[in-house]
C-alpha cells in the first residue's frame, strides 16, 4: 500500500503563453485531474515555450483528450 503523504510523479504538457496554460489548468481541473502552471525550464531545452501545466503522469491520456477536445495543442 502506499503511503497516502508520498508526492505522485508529476508530468508537464508545454503549452506557451500564460492565458493558455491557465485555460489548460482550468479544463484539466474541470475533468477532475489536479494540475499547476509552470513557467519553463529553459535549461533543459523548452525551445522557447513560456509556461506549461504539471499534472500527474497516471492521468496522461485523460489529460491529453480533455486538452485536445478544449483544442488546446501542447508538447510534452
Amino acid at each position: 500500500m502506499r503511503n497516502a503523504t508520498q508526492k505522485k510523479e508529476e508530468c508537464r504538457f508545454m503549452i506557451g503563453a500564460l492565458t493558455q496554460a491557465m485555460q489548460a489548468q482550468r479544463v484539466l481541473l474541470n475533468g477532475a485531474i489536479k494540475s499547476e502552471v509552470v513557467g519553463a525550464d529553459l535549461r533543459q531545452g523548452s525551445a522557447g515555450c513560456g509556461y506549461g501545466v504539471t499534472y500527474p503522469c497516471g492521468e496522461e491520456i485523460q489529460a491529453r483528450n480533455l486538452l485536445r477536445k478544449a483544442g488546446i495543442r501542447v508538447r510534452r
